[in-house]
């Protein structure tokens, strides 16, 4: 691959990252601050984007990794937040049912009409 190949066309390479519950959230509330802002983005383009910008200094780094182990997790939201430190409660595989909150897709409304 050529060096200035743009980054969004280089083969993708897969990771397990696992965190707790807090930092995802921190996440989605990243990405929404983001999107508010007009960024049309993914996961994938905020943690690429994050990790191209940080700063290639090992003892930065160390300094962030310790700084992250020592923080409580009511600290990893970003205010104003008023739910619940607890993760939601883990869902059993399958369909879910159809709510208010979440507009059917088109394999429940072919379902619902038979």
């Amino acid at each position: 691959m050529a060096p200035e190949t743009p980054l969004q066309q280089c083969e993708p390479v897969g990771t397990s990252a696992r965190w707790p519950f807090p930092i995802a959230e921190r996440l989605n509330q990243l990405l929404d601050l983001a999107r508010k802002a007009g960024e049309k983005l993914s996961k994938e383009d905020l943690l690429g984007a994050l990790v191209l910008n940080a700063r290639p200094d090992g003892d930065a780094l160390g300094v962030l990794v310790r700084t992250y182990r020592r923080t409580p997790a009511g600290q990893a939201y970003i205010p104003p937040r008023q739910n619940r430190l607890d993760p939601p409660k883990k869902r059993r595989p399958g369909p879910r049912p159809v709510t208010a909150t979440r507009a059917p897709t088109a394999a429940t409304a072919r379902k619902t009409r038979r």
